[in-house]
C-alpha cells in the first residue's frame, strides 16, 4: 500500500469531527467547477435577502477570480451584515484588492467578537504574513473561541514567528488542538518535543492533533537526518502507545506517523481503522 495522504484522512474524519476539519460548506461550492460560466448567477445571488447566500456567493467569486465581479462587490462593502462584508473583503482581496487587508486587520479591535473572529479568519484564508504581529498582540486563551481562530489562522499563514506562542498555546486545554494542528502546518522538528508532550494531554483532540501535526512534520522533513537521529526513538515509543488507545481519530493519526517513518506493518492498520469510519 502506497502512503495515504492527510487529505485522504480529512475527508473521512470530517463525519466525526466536523469542528477542527475547519470547514463549513458553501452552498455555492459545486460552481466552482463552472467557473466564468457561473460568475452572472453568482452577481446576481449578491443581491439575495439572504445574508448567508450573499456571503457564500462573494466567497465563490473570489475563488473563481472574475475581474467581472469587482465592480458588483465593492457595491457590497459596507453590507449590513459583518459576515458579507469580510466574505466580500476576502473574495476582492482575492482578485487583487490588497489594501482591504489593512482593513481587517483594523478590525481586530472591533468590540464585536464576531466581527473580530470573521477578521481572524479571513486573514488566516489570505495567508496575510504582514498579519502575524498583529494576531499574536490580541491572542488569549481566557477565550478559546478567538483563541482556537487565532491559532488556525497561524497554521494557514505558516510563519515561523508564531511558533513560541503556539508551543505556549498547546498548554491550554480548549485551544489546544488548533495550535497542535498550526505547529504541524509550520513544519518545525524543534516542535516535535512540544508535540510529543501534547500526546499525554487529557484531550483526545489534543492527542490526536499533535499525533496528526507530528505526521506533517515528518512530511515536511523526511530529508532531514536530524529529525531521525533525534526523534525517532522518542515517536515511535509515544505513538505506539496510543494505539490501543479508545479514540479512532488518536489511533490513526498515530499509526500514520509510526508509518511515514519505516513502520510498514501500520499500512494495514490504517486501512482497517479508516473503514470503521
Amino acid at each position: 500500500m502506497g502512503k495515504i495522504s492527510l487529505e485522504e484522512l480529512e475527508k473521512k474524519l470530517k463525519k466525526i469531527d466536523p469542528e477542527y476539519a475547519n470547514y463549513t460548506p458553501n452552498r455555492f461550492e459545486d460552481k466552482l467547477l463552472e467557473g466564468e460560466r457561473a460568475v452572472d448567477f453568482l452577481i446576481e445571488k449578491l443581491s439575495s435577502e439572504d445574508p448567508d447566500e450573499r456571503a457564500d456567493a462573494a466567497e465563490i467569486l473570489g475563488k473563481i477570480g472574475s475581474k467581472k465581479a469587482v465592480l458588483y462587490l465593492k457595491r457590497y462593502l459596507n453590507d449590513p451584515s459583518a459576515k458579507v462584508k469580510l466574505s466580500v473583503s476576502l473574495a476582492l482581496i482575492q482578485l487583487g484588492e490588497k489594501k482591504l487587508l489593512d482593513e481587517i486587520i483594523k478590525n481586530l479591535k472591533s468590540d464585536d467578537k464576531e466581527v473580530v473572529i470573521g477578521s481572524i479568519l479571513a486573514l488566516g484564508n489570505a495567508r496575510y504574513k504582514e498579519a502575524v504581529p498583529y494576531l499574536l498582540d490580541i491572542f488569549r486563551t481566557n477565550d478559546p473561541t478567538i483563541g482556537s481562530a487565532i491559532a488556525w489562522a497561524l497554521g494557514e499563514i505558516g510563519s515561523p514567528e508564531a511558533i513560541e506562542m503556539l508551543e505556549t498555546a498547546v498548554e491550554n486545554y480548549f485551544v489546544a488542538p488548533n495550535a497542535c494542528e498550526a505547529l504541524g502546518k509550520i513544519g518545525s522538528i524543534d516542535s516535535i518535543e512540544c508535540l510529543l508532550s501534547a500526546c499525554d494531554s487529557p484531550n483526545d483532540d489534543t492527542k490526536a492533533y499533535s499525533a496528526r501535526a507530528i505526521s506533517m512534520i515528518i512530511n515536511k522533513n523526511k530529508n532531514n537526518k536530524r529529525l531521525f537521529i533525534k526523534y525517532l526513538p522518542k515517536i515511535n515509543k509515544k505513538l505506539k502507545n496510543l494505539l490501543n488507545h479508545k479514540n479512532p481519530k488518536v489511533r490513526i493519526f498515530s499509526a500514520l506517523a509510526l508509518y511515514q517513518i519505516g513502520n510498514e506493518k501500520m499500512a494495514d492498520f490504517i486501512v482497517e481503522e479508516l473503514e470503521k469510519i
